[in-house]
């Protein structure tokens, strides 16, 4: 803290003040000012809400726990949770592991840690409702009844889509799987209230259909839409996103060591709401885990879903169940993992599904963690970027921290030189150290 007194009054004051603070991660630890960093993940005032970045070690005692914001574990970091522990996540929020998340014990308890939606309370918007055969409001599927001008009516279906469906839904405090035309879309009966709507007409940013531009009572549109053609949605609850572990998540110091362990992942599947893009209850962008005793059940869509498996590292998973998942209970796209003793029942589509397909999309989202990162930190990340001239060869080492390097391959200021150009690099790969008396081995890895 810096104190400069004014030269003219000697009550005057002006005050600097420039904290800084240790961040002790194990990857890239540094000082740096408390400007610079994110909010904590957990306040003192409220210590069962989270949700933010974990930057360091932490450690989450016994206790149920609501998760307000995204939760961040960044490399070089570990977040530990208590045997019995809770997190009860809102809807669309979820969990990014990119360090380390791990239980406090090993063996000495078997209660399991649960990831859960947070609990729901059906929505009452004061101008939109669905009613069923019995007139009861509290449901998720019906008749779709809108308050016009205080007056209570249905809608017409002959103009109805599946953008509207998703828009009513949304204002309902739900959601909707446009997957087939006949998970939005049922047929009710007509009710006794006059029809009030017709061709309804949404622009982009209109989040109300009472709203929107459409024919109503004064267009006469009881006279051109049958009284049984009202419109009848199918919707559902809301969930949160689920977890993900990405490239960079910190990998075993042993093989074989369990990455987590007796872990119950339920009522999760929905990443984004307003699309709506819906997400694995677990994906893994680069498995070189060993996961025991999982419990995923009861998730919107896929239970588990593996991108890349590490054949290196021989992922695996043991002990588990994936039941009552709307869709796969598990997706593989690349071989290499051990699964025993799993049981898979109940699910969707199917219990396991393999898939080598790895979209465009995804490839890049997975690829993108990598670059959206100042140098320093790729270079703590084992992140390197090529072509670069400056690097010629790099060393892999039989360590915890350096087992593995990320090679990114982009154009660069030093390739190609000129726009048309072909690109020509090398670079030479080593292996160092001593595992089990052995020299040290390398192995690459390529995906495109």
């Amino acid at each position: 803290m810096l104190i400069l007194s004014s030269l003219f009054s000697s009550h005057l004051w002006e005050t600097v003040v420039n904290p800084f603070a240790a961040v002790c991660n194990q990857r890239r630890p540094h000082i740096t000012t408390v400007q610079q960093y994110y909010r904590l993940f957990r306040k003192d005032s409220e210590p069962l809400i989270l949700g933010g970045t974990v930057w360091e070690n932490q450690d989450l005692g016994r206790g149920l726990y609501t998760v307000t914001d995204d939760l961040n574990v960044v490399p070089g970091a570990r977040l530990t949770v208590s045997p019995g522990t809770v997190l009860q996540f809102n809807n669309g929020v979820g969990m990014l592991v990119q360090g380390e998340l791990a239980r406090t014990d090993l063996h000495t308890s078997d209660e399991m840690v649960k990831f859960t939606s947070a609990p729901f309370v059906l929505p009452h918007p004061p101008n939109i409702r669905l009613v069923d055969d019995n007139d009861n409001t509290e449901v998720l599927a019906g008749r779709l009844e809108v308050n016009i001008d205080g007056q209570w009516g249905t809608v017409c279906n002959r103009s109805w889509t599946q953008h509207l469906a998703l828009l009513a839904c949304n204002q309902l405090g739900l959601i909707t799987d446009p997957e087939s035309f006949e998970n939005w879309r049922i047929y009710p009966s007509q009710g006794d209230l006059p029809m009030l709507m017709d061709n309804i007409r949404c622009e982009e940013r209109e989040y109300d259909i009472t709203r929107c531009r459409h024919d109503g009572i004064i267009h006469n549109i009881a006279a051109s839409c049958a009284a049984t053609e009202v419109v009848g949605l199918r919707c559902l609850e809301p969930r949160w996103s689920g977890v993900r572990y990405s490239l960079l998540a910190n990998p075993p110091s042993v093989t074989g060591q369990s990455s987590m362990d007796r872990w119950i992942i339920e009522k999760a599947g929905l990443f984004d709401f307003r699309i709506p893009v819906f997400s694995p209850a677990l994906q893994i962008d680069w498995n070189y885990h060993t996961f025991q005793n999982l419990y995923i059940r009861d998730n919107f869509w896929n239970g588990i879903d593996v991108v890349y498996n590490d054949l290196t590292r021989k992922p695996t998973l043991g002990a588990s169940r994936f039941e009552n998942n709307r869709r796969h209970g598990f997706k593989i796209r690349s071989p290499g993992m051990t699964i025993e003793n799993v049981v898979i029942t109940g699910n969707g589509q199917s219990g396991i599904r393999y898939k080598p397909l790895v979209s465009r999309e995804l490839q890049r989202d997975i690829v993108t963690w990598l670059e959206r990162r100042e140098q320093p930190e790729l270079e703590a990340n084992n992140v390197v970027v090529i072509p670069n001239r400056n690097i010629e060869r790099l060393t892999v080492y039989e360590s915890h921290l350096n087992q593995r390097k990320f090679l990114v391959a982009k154009a660069t200021p030093d390739c190609p030189l000129a726009l048309l150009d072909p690109c020509i690099h090398e670079i030479s790969l080593f292996a160092s150290g001593y595992e089990y008396g052995l020299s040290a081995r390398i192995a690459v890895q390529v995906s495109c």
